[in-house]
């Protein structure tokens, strides 16, 4: 493989990966919240 080309799937690879973990943290996010207030 040539060297933009694995710098390209690198980036590519990791934006997925911050994506991934946006997703996490927004659904715990909601999910705490749902909580929080179904309990109040």
């Amino acid at each position: 493989m040539s060297y933009p080309v694995r710098l390209s799937v690198f980036a590519m690879n990791s934006s997925l990966k911050i994506t991934a973990c946006a997703a996490v943290l927004v659904s715990l996010t909601v999910v705490g919240t749902t909580a929080v207030s179904t309990a109040l």
